[in-house]
């Protein structure tokens, strides 16, 4: 499935969208809060914040951009929001 039918299905809120999109994306988001925790369960509840913060703004992604990018900020951006709270 590519990613543009992938994130169709998640603006349709179609859960196998959701859940290919985030198996997929995993190992980049995962690199990604490794780096800024060094507990794995804390990466991993980051990782579950952000990809929350995707599907609720899935919608605003714009097809100009990748998607992995696109992801990646969101998750970096939903880090640096907990890490200074």
């Amino acid at each position: 499935m590519s990613d543009h039918d992938l994130i169709d299905g998640c603006i349709r809120g179609d859960r196998r969208s959701q859940n290919a999109l985030y198996k997929k994306y995993y190992p980049l988001m995962s690199s990604i809060a490794m780096r800024y925790y060094a507990n794995i369960d804390d990466s991993k509840n980051a990782i579950n914040i952000g990809f929350l913060k995707v599907l609720s703004k899935i919608e605003q992604f714009s097809q100009e951009y990748s998607i992995a990018t696109w992801i990646r900020r969101i998750l970096i951006n939903s880090i640096i929001d907990e890490c200074g709270e």
